[in-house]
Formats: C-alpha cells, sequence, structure tokens
C-alpha cells in the first residue's frame, strides 16, 4: 500500500503516484497544474472553479474531462 497523505494537490497525488509506480511519466504535468488551480478551500461560492483569468472555457472543461478520462483508464490499468 502507498502512503497518501491527505490533499486536493493533482501534482502532490501524480508525484506519489510516478514515485510508486513509475508508468505514468508520460502525462502532461502541465494540465495537473492548470486542473489545480480550479480547486479552492474558499466558502465562498465566487471564488470556486476559477482560472487565473475566469472561469474555465468549453473547450478547456472538454480538456480536462479527456485528460481526467486518461489519468483514470491509466490509473485503474496500474491497480489491476
Amino acid at each position: 500500500m502507498i502512503p497518501v497523505r491527505k490533499t486536493h494537490s493533482l501534482v502532490q497525488l501524480f508525484g506519489i503516484v510516478l514515485e510508486a509506480y513509475g508508468q505514468l511519466s508520460g502525462m502532461d504535468t502541465t494540465l495537473l497544474n492548470l486542473l489545480d488551480q480550479l480547486y479552492t478551500d474558499s466558502r465562498y461560492p465566487n471564488e470556486f472553479g476559477l482560472l487565473p483569468d475566469g472561469k474555465p472555457t468549453l473547450k478547456e472543461a472538454g480538456l480536462f474531462q479527456q485528460f481526467a478520462k486518461e489519468v483514470y483508464e491509466k490509473c485503474s490499468g496500474l491497480l489491476r
């Protein structure tokens, strides 16, 4: 079992998985950094889900969804 500390950072979680398995080395960490910016622990709704330039566009949301699917499939393959 991999020890994982509680975090919402995709970059940190990626580092943990990469260290343990190494097979995810081809992943686009630029997108991980961008997705990390969408999370906020604020209680104020206007701060949720914003990138530095505002809300993600539909194109960006589609890119994020496709990337999430790719990460899920690769991670699922490692756990089988």
